[in-house]
């Protein structure tokens, strides 16, 4: 019997997560990891592989003075660091080392598993500098 090839998802996290008051939203980010995770269960046949990759500084947050574990970190909601600390526990979101572009990753990611890319990106930047593949 042959083998079934995983359904390869990869997900631009910044660019799902973020809303136009420039704050993470890791819930919608998770909503979509679960979304595409919950695929495998109707479509039954094909294992699917969902993956985000969100920045590293997302994780960097403090504990907010005389408070109970709240912690602040001014790119995301104040709790949506615990969340997303469970998506990466999970293996759900990958984190891109700091002062590198998210992008790459995403895209690197789903050619090398020949996946499938979520999000509202263009990537008109990268099409004016992309590399011919060779197949």
């Amino acid at each position: 019997m042959a083998s079934v090839k995983n359904c390869v998802v990869v997900i631009d996290g910044a660019n799902v997560a973020c809303q136009k008051d420039g704050k993470a939203h890791i819930s919608k980010l998770a909503a979509a990891v679960q979304f595409f995770q919950s695929l495998e269960l109707v479509v039954g046949r094909y294992p699917v592989k969902c993956v985000a990759f969100v920045p590293n500084f997302w994780l960097h947050v403090k504990s907010l003075p005389d408070t109970a574990g709240l912690r602040e970190n001014k790119a995301m909601e104040k709790n949506d660091w615990m969340l997303l600390n469970e998506l990466v526990h999970k293996d759900y979101v990958v984190l891109t080392p700091s002062q590198s572009h998210d992008d790459f990753y995403v895209i690197d990611y789903a050619v090398k598993y020949d996946g499938f890319i979520v999000t509202n990106d263009m990537f008109r930047d990268h099409v004016s500098n992309k590399v011919r593949l060779k197949v």
